[in-house]
Parts: structure tokens; C-alpha cells; sequence
């Protein structure tokens, strides 16, 4: 602590954020480093926050309430559901607790929209604009091998 006040003192506040942001936080603790450490069970952890952070930053949806923002689902306390509900999964060959509850998996939902889904796969309808289903398998490659698209890019079940 002291060698950061030492630091900010010689090279001013902002020179010293600027530097310490860019090497904390550099492309590669974006397209990596972050990813990986997405695949912890923990909804607590700075990773998932870091996640949720950065889908506010970026006024992200909700995937599947249009019109919905993940901050309004923060705020409100909403439901986090599993991408690929835990039950799709499990029938599907994976049945790791840490593969299928880890927080890449999860996403904020409304409460009722949460019960609807269940634990339909996500694909079981046409829920999913192909650019978001794009965004969700970037977090999510493991389970891709669980879907197949059809030409019109619709998601359907193995």
C-alpha cells in the first residue's frame, strides 16, 4: 500500500489508475483470464460480478425478456437461471455439479419467466435472436456439441 501511495505521489492519480488498469486490466484478462474464471459455481464471486458489471456498462437485455435490462434485474433481485437448465444437461451426458452450475451458465430472469422456462433446453423454442445465442455459446463453447442450427439458424435439440 504504501508503494501505491509512493507511486500516485510521482506520477499523479490518473497516470497511476490509467497504468494500473492496463495491466489489470489488459485484452487478454478480457478474452481470457475472465472466461476461466467464469467457471466457478459461486454467483458471489468478483468474476461473475465482473460479468454483471460489464452487462450494465454495455446496457445488455436480458435474453429473454426484450425490453428488459440486466440492471433492472439486479435491482429488483431477479431470479439467475441456468442457460442450459441443469436438468437438460444432466439428461445430456453432463453431470458434473461444477459443470452445469457454474456461473457462465447463469443469467438474470424475471421470476415468472424463470418458472416458465423450467428446464426446457434452450432451444426448445425460437427464444434466442442468432446474435444472442452467438453471445451466450461464446461463455458457453463446452455445451455448443448440444445443439445443431438449422438454416434458418434456429436452435434445436440433438
Amino acid at each position: 500500500m504504501s508503494r501505491d501511495i509512493r507511486n500516485i505521489s510521482e506520477k499523479g492519480f490518473l497516470q497511476f489508475a490509467q497504468e494500473a488498469e492496463a495491466s489489470a486490466l489488459s485484452d487478454t484478462f478480457w478474452r481470457v483470464t475472465l472466461p476461466q474464471n467464469l467457471e466457478t459455481t459461486s454467483v458471489n464471486s468478483p468474476a461473475f460480478n465482473t460479468f454483471l458489471a460489464a452487462q450494465d456498462y454495455l446496457k445488455s437485455s436480458s435474453m429473454l425478456m426484450k425490453g428488459t435490462m440486466i440492471s433492472d434485474l439486479i435491482t429488483i433481485s431477479g431470479d439467475v437461471h441456468h442457460i442450459f437448465p441443469k436438468a437438460y444437461l444432466q439428461k445430456n451426458g453432463v453431470d458434473a455439479k461444477g459443470r452445469y452450475n457454474q456461473v457462465a451458465n447463469y443469467t438474470y430472469l424475471d421470476t415468472q419467466v424463470n418458472k416458465a422456462i423450467s428446464d426446457d433446453a434452450p432451444c426448445i423454442t425460437n427464444r434466442f435472436e442468432p446474435m444472442t445465442m452467438q453471445n451466450i455459446l461464446r461463455y458457453n463453447r463446452r455445451y455448443d456439441n448440444l445443439l445443431i442450427r438449422t438454416k434458418s439458424n434456429r436452435m434445436i435439440r440433438k
